[in-house]
């Protein structure tokens, strides 16, 4: 709706004020805000006017009707037809059957918001979800940490063309597995599905031997740690941000996750440096520090399964050979699966999955992966 348009585009502004100003872009955004303030009130002057059109009209109607009735009555009561009485009888029998008439515009007015409604509770309630009853869980505690996909179809809005077609993937237990591709390959995507966060049309997504679709959100939280490339934190301590409000994550748990995420910016002030306050989004931390938090939050559970999205991408070297330190000595029983464009990640993996638009064009080791790229900038060198 216009309505939802103007207010998303608000907490876009409000959310990117600082890429506003180094781009110069406030008139910009300023004459969008305009145009989208404009549709929402020719939106609202249409829906007033056609309300208040009905609304006359209705009123016309019941007074054309007791006009109507009075210049007949008076020829009936003319011609000694009918009494004076009977005709103010008729009159007041007709207002009062008319009465409802006068409800016909708010009725309309409200079966329109109750069609909207209705539409906005329908994407709800087909919105990709996990169950919030653990007893539907098959797996609450897994042994193997395997993921499948199977036959798998889904597009990133209605009326787009599908980003994954009959895609199938087997990530077994332990494995490492690194994706890489052009932008928009759809490597975040695929992430999503996993996580049960893109909902596929066709196929079926299989998590350590269960349907994702049966995990409950606290089993999926334990049992699949997560980083975005978006590091996302809020505003409270740094203990929020890497426990949650988990009761059973204590301050030591904290502090061995930031380390071993290679957030010594903190650990050094020990547990002091855990009532360090954040600032709406991190906003007080650089991108690295933000990354390491977001590690941190992930390893908190101790899960079986990690899925990560460029994790190291704003991270100096120092801090990214911490976390590669930890990926390769204290991870080493988990599943993980990296999206990553660097080197040094990819080297960590067993297994390198290529994908281009939405499709997998490569599916190798390590080794041949390297390989192929040292022969294709061989290739490349003798063109030149």
């Amino acid at each position: 709706s216009s309505s939802q348009s103007r207010q998303g585009l608000l907490v876009e502004v409000l959310g990117g004020l600082e890429a506003l100003r180094v781009n110069g872009a406030f008139a910009f955004m300023k004459r969008k805000f305009i145009a989208e303030s404009n549709v929402h009130t020719r939106a609202t002057t249409r829906a007033k006017t056609n309300a208040q059109f009905n609304t006359n009209a209705i009123m016309v109607v019941q007074q054309v009707a007791q006009v109507v009735i009075i210049v007949y009555g008076f020829h009936l009561f003319v011609d000694q037809v009918i009494t004076m009485g009977a005709i103010i009888a008729v009159v007041i029998l007709s207002g009062r059957a008319m009465a409802p008439l006068a409800t016909v515009a708010q009725t309309i007015g409200r079966a329109n918001s109750a069609y909207v409604a209705f539409g906005n509770l329908k994407r709800f309630l087909t919105a990709s979800r996990v169950a919030t009853d653990s007893s539907a869980v098959i797996v609450s505690n897994p042994t193997e940490a395997d993921v499948q996909l199977h036959n798998i179809t889904t597009r990133l809005s209605d009326l787009g063309p599908p980003l994954f077609n009959g895609l199938n993937l087997s990530i077994k237990s332990k494995e490492k597995l690194a994706i890489v591709g052009m932008t928009g390959a759809g490597k975040t995507s695929l992430l999503k599905v996993i996580l049960g966060l893109l909902t596929p049309e066709t196929g079926s997504v299989s998590l350590c031997g269960a349907d994702i679709r049966q995990y409950s959100r606290a089993d999926l939280v334990r049992t699949v740690g997560t980083v975005f490339q978006d590091p996302w934190l809020f505003s409270g301590t740094l203990r929020d941000n890497v426990a949650m409000g988990q009761k059973d994550i204590g301050d030591d748990m904290v502090l061995r996750c930031l380390t071993a995420a290679g957030a010594r910016f903190v650990t050094v002030g020990g547990e002091a440096g855990l009532d360090m306050h954040m600032e709406e989004r991190g906003n007080n931390l650089s991108g690295g520090q933000k990354q390491a938090v977001m590690l941190a939050r992930a390893m908190v559970f101790r899960p079986k399964v990690y899925l990560l999205d460029e994790p190291t991408s704003a991270m100096d070297r120092q801090m990214e050979d911490s976390v590669l330190d930890t990926l390769t000595t204290q991870l080493t029983d988990r599943t993980l699966v990296i999206v990553t464009h660097k080197p040094s990640l990819v080297a960590i993996c067993d297994r390198v999955l290529v994908l281009s638009e939405g499709r997998i064009v490569g599916d190798r080791s390590v080794k041949a992966y390297f390989r192929a790229i040292q022969e294709a900038e061989k290739i490349h060198g003798k063109k030149r």
